[in-house]
């Protein structure tokens, strides 16, 4: 069963967090892998699933533009 939950905030300690470009929407799996070795080259594990974080926004010219996250959480701070 699907749970849907509007304005619920996730408290996360030692977060790595990337913003994807939306140039590098369709690279979204090397960037996982990337983030993943990062952490593994700096002695840490990630803790979970990956936390993908979408918010729209409306930019300059009046058009729409999502900003997009990618966010691990893991054993200590690296």
């Amino acid at each position: 069963m699907l749970s849907i939950h509007n304005s619920k905030t996730l408290k996360l300690t030692n977060v790595l967090a990337q913003t994807v470009p939306q140039e590098g929407l369709g690279n979204v799996g090397l960037l996982i892998e990337q983030q993943i070795n990062y952490l593994k080259n700096h002695g840490s594990q990630p803790i979970g699933p990956v936390v993908q974080y979408t918010k729209p926004e409306v930019d300059e010219q009046g058009q729409l533009a999502v900003q997009f996250k990618l966010q691990w959480q893991s054993g200590y701070v690296v």
